[in-house]
């Protein structure tokens, strides 16, 4: 695949847009990276959230059209974080019959709705897409399940020019690779980085995450001065 066109680096007179987009994951990151964002001065951004939302259930929610409805309202955002997964773990319809989830077919189906909404985001004028995996669960098939689906948007992702699969797995492991509730943040205070039900963020498991994903942002965009 060719490399996608260099971006430019935004300033506080010409800020960058950056849309948050997701499903239950994003309900504490997504404000957790606008404020990180907006404490760079060149950031403007705007958060999108369903709960219970995802791509397998589209009669819930329909993301592909409502991202086509709106990047126009948006005026083309710059980047657009995404986060999907958590509740994609569902049978889907293919031709009429209902597909048990992680089976060949489902998984080539996932491949492709994946992919859709990556081509719709850069072929609707998004310069840099990056898609959030889902980190370390505590049980341990939802672990095999967050790695699973993972691969999937690593191999979408790295098919596609401007797009970025940003792994977070292990950011949220301990020492010996393991899940944990808590975790030592960068002064070595241990926190609450995860909610009662093993999955979940708590606000300092968002603004670990979007620390993060704003550095990778950052880098491709030159401001890192600005962290």
């Amino acid at each position: 695949t060719s490399a996608a066109p260099a971006v430019t680096a935004p300033t506080p007179e010409s800020p960058m847009f950056l849309w948050i987009i997701g499903d239950s994951f994003v309900e504490l990151f997504g404000p957790a990276l606008r404020n990180d964002s907006a404490e760079t001065g060149v950031i403007e951004s705007e958060v999108d959230f369903r709960f219970i939302s995802g791509l397998t259930r589209s009669d819930y929610l329909d993301w592909p059209t409502h991202i086509e409805q709106r990047i126009p309202d948006l005026d083309v955002p710059d980047a657009v974080t995404v986060s999907f997964g958590g509740n994609d773990g569902q049978p889907i319809l293919i031709a009429g019959e209902l597909v048990d989830p992680d089976t060949e077919p489902w998984l080539a189906e996932y491949h492709d709705r994946v992919g859709e909404v990556m081509d719709l985001l850069i072929d609707g004028g998004v310069q840099r897409v990056y898609w959030i995996g889902l980190p370390i669960m505590r049980d341990g098939d939802f672990s095999e399940r967050a790695r699973l689906y993972n691969s999937v948007y690593a191999e979408e992702a790295a098919a596609r020019p401007g797009v970025e699969f940003v792994d977070v797995y292990d950011l949220f492991a301990d020492e010996n690779g393991e899940y944990s509730t808590y975790l030592r943040d960068s002064s070595g205070d241990l926190l609450i980085m995860r909610y009662e039900d093993g999955a979940h963020y708590t606000w300092n498991g968002a603004y670990r995450l979007s620390a993060f994903v704003l550095e990778a942002v950052a880098e491709e965009w030159g401001f890192t001065d600005r962290l």
